[in-house]
């Protein structure tokens, strides 16, 4: 029988699959012809808006690249459904304020969940073990 929660590795590297899914967005947006290449401050902005927003979405209503690939998806601790879009924005915010201090608690919980989860009150689960 497999693990109902993922493990340290394999969320790292889902954040990590994520990171450059960002950054290849915030590239090819920022190769569109009509934007200004004069513009400063145009691709920092962006790279924040994306940031931001890619994960908490994506999460919210469908899972991001690297939960894809990695097959885990986020939920809600106490109903196993997606979690409301603003716990999302506060397991972001916090997952990038603590960056990877934020998985430390992982290795040591049952329940292998990180800072970030703990803060949203979500929990993250094998894809196949969802119903």
């Amino acid at each position: 029988m497999t693990n109902a929660y993922p493990n340290l590795l394999r969320r790292y590297l889902g954040a990590a699959i994520d990171w450059i899914v960002v950054l290849l967005v915030v590239v090819s947006i920022g190769q569109l012809p009509f934007l200004s290449r004069d513009t400063h401050g145009f691709g920092e902005i962006l790279f924040f808006l994306v940031f931001l927003n890619y994960e908490p979405v994506l999460t919210r209503f469908v899972c991001t690249a690297g939960q894809a690939v990695m097959r885990f998806r986020v939920r809600e601790m106490t109903s196993g459904s997606p979690p409301p879009i603003w716990r999302l924005y506060v397991r972001i915010i916090v997952k990038a304020s603590l960056g990877l201090i934020s998985f430390l608690t992982l290795p040591a919980r049952a329940d292998r969940r990180a800072i970030h989860d703990l803060a949203a009150n979500t929990l993250v689960v094998e894809a196949s073990r969802m119903k």
